[in-house]
């Protein structure tokens, strides 16, 4: 399923759906500073970094897991969705913009009724 964007809601399971379901946990590392001079060179930095990515303009902050690229995989359209997320127009980028970039170590499994 992924990362819920605003507006998104999670429906209820159906026993039908939860034949094939897979359970994920992710645990981040800890985020770490990126210093870019602006968003082209945040974009050009994700173009060889499929990482996980937080921003914040010191008001609203966003965040994606790494595994967001699987339905982002393009830099401008993952950079947009996420400043979407965090409540902004896609080509918002302020000058003291806070970019830190991170990874994540994750478990997955199947569903087992207990």
């Amino acid at each position: 399923m992924g990362e819920l964007l605003p507006g998104q809601t999670v429906s209820t399971l159906q026993k039908s759906q939860v034949e094939g379901l897979e359970i994920e946990v992710s645990v981040l590392t800890e985020p770490k500073p990126l210093d870019v001079a602006s968003e082209s060179a945040l974009i050009t930095y994700l173009t060889n970094n499929k990482c996980g990515l937080t921003l914040s303009d010191g008001k609203k902050a966003a965040l994606f897991l790494p595994q967001v690229w699987e339905q982002l995989p393009s830099p401008i359209h993952f950079l947009q969705h996420l400043k979407q997320k965090a409540g902004w127009h896609p080509t918002y980028w302020p000058e003291d913009m806070t970019v830190k970039v991170f990874d994540v170590q994750k478990l997955s499994r199947k569903y087992r009724r207990m």
